[in-house]
């Protein structure tokens, strides 16, 4: 979806086709979805996010572009099919509500270059993150440094050690106004009594 048609849609001008559908849909309460597509600098003109939000804010879904290259670009194909299946058949009872998760491993440096870690993807925390997003919350997904990829609804503050973890949660949770908190990330059971900041030469004990 352009700037051009965002814009048209959010302030009801209906002189194209698609601008008269989504005028029409909008008036008879139909579920939509849009995924924006433009250059970057385009999708960051107040304007433009004004108007997103403005749609937002009357129901319209808006999936977030990837912004890769300077522009943002269209989901991936499979986001934009589960967010139709979601749309269609998920009920939305999480609606207004916020959800914190944690997911993926953390590290725990020995040195300026070695760590203790575990292999968790962080596939756990994604996926409730994702499922919770379908459902209608507004989700805060803390993220170590796995390798699945964080949905594009949810904010995402990445960390890196378990203490990073826990300091970012502790911030998500501070206001009171979270409604649930799942914390399903691998955190790690120990960590140096004395992490040394520089790589320690091959063969010495730390």
């Amino acid at each position: 979806c352009t700037a051009n048609t965002i814009g048209k849609a959010a302030w009801a001008i209906d002189d194209t086709p698609v601008t008269t559908l989504l005028t029409t849909a909008i008036g008879a309460g139909i579920p939509i979805i849009i995924a924006p597509a433009m250059h970057a600098s385009m999708y960051e003109h107040p304007i433009v996010l004004e108007n997103i939000r403005k749609l937002e804010s009357i129901g319209v879904e808006v999936l977030m572009p990837r912004m890769e290259e300077g522009k943002a670009k269209i989901p991936g194909t499979e986001e934009i099919v589960q967010s139709v299946v979601n749309k269609l058949t998920v009920e939305r009872d999480f609606e207004g509500m916020k959800v914190v998760v944690t997911g993926g491993p953390c590290r725990e440096y020995l040195d300026g270059f070695r760590y203790i870690s575990n292999p968790s993807s962080g596939k756990m925390g994604v996926a409730i993150a994702e499922a919770a997003l379908s459902r209608g919350a507004e989700v805060t997904l803390v993220f170590g440094p796995g390798t699945a990829v964080p949905p594009s609804g949810a904010k995402v503050v990445k960390v890196e050690t378990t203490e990073e973890m826990l300091d970012a949660v502790v911030e998500s949770l501070k206001d009171g106004d979270k409604d649930v908190a799942i914390l399903s990330a691998a955190a790690a059971d120990y960590k140096p009594a004395d992490r040394k900041m520089v790589k320690t030469p091959s063969g010495m004990e730390h």
